[in-house]
């Protein structure tokens, strides 16, 4: 597989989306529930987001 920057940007996006949606649905919790899950899901994002550069900078970029 080629490795190039941009595949690797929109498959990122597409998979903290997935997850960011994901965190959030739960239909039975309340208003302040959701917002402790979206705090929780941004923070996880970020830290996938941060993983994700390091990993393809390492593997792609030497």
């Amino acid at each position: 597989m080629e490795c190039t920057f941009e595949k690797k940007v929109h498959f990122f996006v597409f998979k903290a989306t997935i997850f960011r949606i994901c965190s959030l649905i739960d239909r039975n919790s309340s208003k302040k529930h959701l917002e402790e899950n979206f705090k929780l899901a941004k923070n996880r994002i970020e830290e996938l987001r941060k993983r994700f550069m390091t990993f393809f900078q390492l593997k792609c970029f030497q």
